[in-house]
């Protein structure tokens, strides 16, 4: 994804300056009645993504290593930023709250908090500043009847339990491998992972190596309530990843083919 480099926000304490979408505005919604009755009709489970949640939005204006330092510098100003960018998700739920109701069943935000070998933050840099804004977003997508869903790149494994305290629903990870997968296992049952296999290296090998992996992501992440949606691949892995297009029937029938709710239900 690569950093912005043209800095926005020098400063954090003019953090007001920032001018925040309408996220009430009736045109950023003109077809979604529409879409929203096309899935409706096919009996579709409707996520919308709406991009970063906070961080990636934070140091996309602010930039990387101000973000980072002023986390440390100036955890206070931090929050409050953090808690302003916050305030398009909290408009964003209150209209799909308001104007398509039990039409749309999760929201979904990214923010990349992983490196390949620990968060970019302290766990407890994390807890202090970020936690807070996370869990009122979370709790307003509840509210609204809404599953929370997050993707999140690179070893986050001392956040997964923060996570799942700010009563996160669903986990995008790309890397299993980093945790690595049979770490999984502690969290399976208190959270769903969202995964089809790790696109650095086992979705670049060979079909033998994705369906002995696929395996182990199902013995580690799955519970009796369920715990590991596959993602089916598509053009971001093809075309951006340079994963086989092949891969992606391989991948879906080995799933199709280990799905123990599938055998229990046979």
């Amino acid at each position: 994804m690569g950093q912005v480099k043209n800095i926005v926000l020098e400063n954090i304490a003019d953090y007001h300056s920032i001018i925040v979408p309408d996220a009430g505005d009736q045109n950023r919604y003109a077809h979604w009645h529409e879409l929203l009755a096309q899935a409706e009709q096919q009996g579709k489970y409707v996520v919308v993504c709406n991009g970063p949640y906070i961080f990636e939005r934070a140091h996309f204006l602010h930039g990387f290593e101000n973000t980072l330092m002023d986390c440390m510098l100036e955890p206070d100003l931090m929050a409050k930023f953090l808690r302003y960018l916050a305030e398009y998700h909290f408009k964003t739920i209150a209209y799909i709250k308001q104007h398509f109701n039990g039409r749309i069943h999760g929201y979904r935000g990214t923010d990349d908090w992983g490196t390949q070998l620990a968060p970019l933050l302290s766990p407890e840099v994390f807890r202090k500043i970020f936690k807070p804004v996370y869990q009122e977003i979370f709790a307003a997508i509840h509210d609204a009847g809404m599953g929370a869903w997050m993707h999140s790149c690179g070893k986050i494994l001392p956040l997964l339990d923060d996570f799942i305290e700010m009563e996160l629903d669903v986990i995008n990870i790309m890397q299993p491998n980093v945790f690595p997968i049979p770490a999984l296992k502690e969290f399976r049952g208190r959270i769903c992972f969202e995964v089809c296999a790790d696109a650095q290296n086992t979705l670049l090998t060979t079909p033998d190596d994705l369906r002995k992996e696929i395996g182990l992501l199902i013995e580690n992440c799955c519970a009796e309530n369920g715990g590991l949606i596959e993602v089916k691949l598509d053009r971001m892995y093809f075309e951006g990843d340079g994963v086989a297009p092949e891969y992606g029937s391989i991948c879906h029938e080995e799933y199709r083919k280990r799905d123990p709710f599938i055998k229990l239900m046979a």
